[in-house]
């Protein structure tokens, strides 16, 4: 659901896009890359320009800085496309109500929060009025089951919008807070007072957050509203969607062999250089591991089954040796496999090929020779 101010933004945007687009350019001449595409999680629709302006200048130091691994969104059902399974509410203070509501930013549905209103006449601490406390605090929780490590690049996306009903509450808080491992709470990002316009729908694209991912383990995000009205029907009224959680993990290696090709007469042994290169931005020790497609097994070995490389660029090295066997046929080709592994995350790993190339004497003269 669009509005006049939602096109206003696009349209700004795009002039702001384009008016970029030559220094994109020849910064892309520059890097010497072709191209540098936008991560697969940059959020899709443009809120703020400055938004749009932060993501063109992430954008560009990525082109000259190692490339991270993927990251994910660890966030279930922040699109609330059909329901807010994965969720669960709380009321805080007052009589806050959490529902699911169909007109969402996009993709289906979003989560609502409003006050409740009874219709009661009775006394109250302050005199005689209707029967309904004005202020009120409630939040969508969700706990993150996967585990986050401290050091971990993280980014919040997400889309909210504020309305009313008879008049305008005198506080309009949202927060995303976050309950760490060790049950700290701290906010995260903040939406305070009024909004540019009512009902309408704002976006909060690729925020770094991740200073406060600062321990390792199972966190806790929270959709927060606080609010307080004034008249005794007045409804304050907060809606959430596109609630994303971006997670690059803060270990990353690559794997290099050199020299990628050698021959030899059997019962020679060939020696490559393994470099393990850490690209994460923590210190990690790495697993090594091999598979060959010749059957040479017996005939190779690494000198170190296990490097530690220093984050951000460390390098560790290691020999591989191979035997040639004495018993194998000339012209054979082994293809041999190094895989590094961390063993902090054995998702993270990265490997590289080298060839054994067995040959006669004969075959070792001519090619010496060029005959």
């Amino acid at each position: 659901m669009r509005t006049e101010v939602d096109e206003m933004y696009i349209l700004s945007a795009s002039i702001v896009f384009f008016m970029l687009l030559p220094v994109l350019f020849l910064s892309f001449i520059g890097s010497g890359n072709a191209s540098c595409p936008l991560s697969h999680h940059s959020f899709q629709h443009a809120g703020y320009i400055a938004s749009a302006v932060s993501i063109n200048n992430n954008l560009l130091r990525s082109c000259t800085t190692l490339q991270p691994p993927p990251s994910e969104d660890f966030i279930a059902n922040g699109s609330f496309e059909k329901n807010t399974d994965n969720w669960s509410f709380v009321a805080v203070a007052g009589a806050p109500m959490g529902s699911w509501d169909p007109n969402g930013y996009d993709n289906g549905g979003c989560a609502k929060i409003s006050n409740k209103i009874c219709w009661r006449w009775g006394r109250r601490k302050d005199g005689w009025g209707w029967g309904r406390r004005k202020d009120g605090e409630g939040y969508w929780e969700q706990t993150v089951f996967t585990t986050i490590e401290a050091g971990s690049t993280v980014e919040l996306s997400y889309a909210w919008k504020k309305n009313y009903v008879l008049v305008p509450p005198c506080q309009q808080d949202i927060y995303i807070t976050l309950v760490k491992p060790d049950a700290t709470m701290t906010d995260i990002d903040s939406q305070l007072g009024a909004p540019p316009a009512y009902n309408t729908w704002y976006v909060v694209s690729g925020k770094d957050v991740s200073d406060f991912f600062n321990q390792t383990g199972t966190y806790e995000i929270r959709l927060r509203y606080d609010y307080r009205t004034w008249f005794p029907f007045a409804l304050a009224l907060a809606w959430f969607d596109e609630v994303k959680l971006f997670v690059t993990s803060p270990r990353g290696v690559e794997v290099m062999i050199s020299p990628d090709y050698q021959s030899g007469e059997p019962c020679t042994v060939l020696d490559y250089t393994v470099t393990v290169r850490n690209t994460g931005n923590v210190d990690d020790v790495y697993d090594l591991s091999w598979v060959d497609n010749a059957g040479w097994s017996d005939n190779i070995w690494l000198e170190d089954n296990s490097l530690s490389a220093a984050r951000c660029g460390g390098e560790n090295s290691t020999t591989l040796h191979v035997h040639v066997p004495k018993s194998v046929e000339g012209c054979t080709k082994d293809n041999i496999t190094v895989t590094a592994t961390s063993m902090a995350d054995n998702t993270i790993s990265d490997n590289d090929s080298c060839v054994a190339h067995a040959v006669s004497k004969w075959q070792l003269i001519e090619t010496w020779t060029g005959t």
